[in-house]
């Protein structure tokens, strides 16, 4: 039983620590202090875009993940019908991260006048 505690205690962790290495470009973006209203629009929209992009990376780790686990389950049909759902759900969540980022970015460029952006990892 202390294995599986020991076990849960460092995913969480490990978790955590994930979470705040991927979480300093928006660190970093908030310690720029805005001037006017739009600075401050400006400074949101890029923290949402960058919140964005971190959850549409999750949610297609979570995507292909249950890909893996449908193709090992083999015979168990409990398995499959599971990881099947959890795919569905996968790409529910792509689908509205992508959707969010899109008017996002419609937005950003209503009121700044830039172009569309290719969200990228750097």
């Amino acid at each position: 039983m202390n294995f599986i505690k020991k076990t849960k205690h460092n995913i969480s962790a490990a978790g955590t620590l994930l979470a705040s290495t991927l979480l300093i470009p928006v660190i970093s973006i908030a310690a720029t202090t805005p001037t006017d209203f739009k600075g401050v629009v400006k400074l949101v929209l890029d923290v949402i875009n960058g919140l964005v992009q971190l959850v549409l990376v999750l949610a297609l780790l979570f995507f292909v993940y249950n890909i893996f686990k449908l193709v090992f389950a083999g015979g168990d049909e409990k398995s499959r019908t599971e990881a099947k759902t959890f795919m569905f759900y996968g790409i529910i969540a792509l689908f509205v991260m992508v959707s969010v980022w899109g008017l996002v970015n419609i937005l950003t460029s209503t009121f700044f006048g830039s172009s569309f952006i290719v969200p990228q990892l750097k």
